[in-house]
């Protein structure tokens, strides 16, 4: 397939133009359909049905501004990093548990795809058409609020960013729907705003340990059993149990997936539920790929 890297970087800031990913090969034409080869001998998967020339080049341009990345400059623009009311602290009998800030930014539950979006779309209205632009806008806002009974979000064309306009409260059934955080499900309540520092901290650590569980992992395959059937005290007991070293392992082996949840969290506004982003995190990474690519456009028909 054509990629049409000129006009993408032409539309883009000039501090991402050589950071931007523009790389199209698992997909390729068929007519002006864009499409993927199916998973283990499957049908191709549909992912966008071009109209025009120009509708396949700005279905590229929006692709490479979805992945863009981290952009400092637009974070101190946008005045980051926010901060939230409520912040996800543990799960309890399938239901969460939240700490509660008494300085917030936004009067809600933390949505981490909200600086996604707001970065998206003041990418992509550098090259869109006002129309197209505008849809991008409405498909994002029913996607803010699609965990709300009553629209809790709009968006702020002038400012490119997200404001509430309703003291609305998230949910997480829509057969059911009860407001979120529910009585009784604030375990802490915090004076002050929420540290961003040390987040920044913890996200540092857990890097750290994901890098040293992949070297384990990809190491020796006799030296890893080795040391769980030691740590397993079966070496001591003389008893090699070999559930308890299959269990172990894949315990250890769940780190690996720890920032592909992180990544695949980020778009799970493309989903039908948000069980999606926790269910694919141990999937086949080429097949995340193809069932996003057909969520994102079906997103953008809403």
């Amino acid at each position: 397939m054509k990629v049409y890297k000129e006009f993408i970087r032409s539309h883009l800031p000039e501090e991402l133009v050589d950071k931007a990913d523009y790389n199209f090969d698992y997909y390729f034409l068929r007519g002006m359909n864009v499409m993927t080869e199916g998973e283990r001998g499957g049908d191709d998967v549909l992912v966008y049905e071009a109209k025009s020339e120009e509708d396949l080049m700005l279905w590229q341009y929006s692709r490479v501004c979805r992945f863009i990345g981290d952009w400092p400059e637009f974070d101190k623009r946008m005045g980051y990093p926010k901060t939230w009311r409520y912040y996800r602290a543990y799960a309890e009998n399938n239901r969460w548990k939240y700490i509660e800030y008494t300085k917030y930014d936004y009067n809600a539950i933390e949505d981490s795809r909200l600086h996604g979006f707001e970065q998206y779309l003041a990418l992509v209205k550098i090259g869109f058409p006002p129309d197209r632009w505008e849809k991008e806008v409405k498909n994002h806002i029913i996607l803010m609020n699609y965990w709300y009974s009553k629209p809790h979000w709009d968006y702020d064309r002038e400012k490119l960013c997200f404001i509430e306009i309703s003291d609305s409260k998230e949910h997480d059934e829509h057969s059911n729907p009860i407001d979120e955080p529910r009585p009784g499900s604030v375990v802490k309540v915090v004076e002050g705003y929420y540290s961003h520092n040390k987040e920044t901290e913890k996200e540092e650590k857990t890097q750290k340990e994901d890098s040293q569980d992949s070297k384990a992992i990809t190491g020796n395959a006799h030296e890893i059993i080795a040391k769980i059937f030691k740590e397993s005290n079966a070496e001591k007991d003389n008893n090699f149990d070999i559930s308890t070293i299959k269990k172990t392992y894949q315990t250890a082996k769940v780190n690996l997936y720890l920032k592909a949840e992180k990544f695949i969290s980020q778009y799970a506004y493309l989903f039908s539920s948000k069980e999606w982003s926790i269910s694919y995190k141990n999937s086949d990474i080429d097949f995340f790929f193809n069932f996003y690519d057909s969520k994102d456009e079906k997103a953008n028909q809403v």
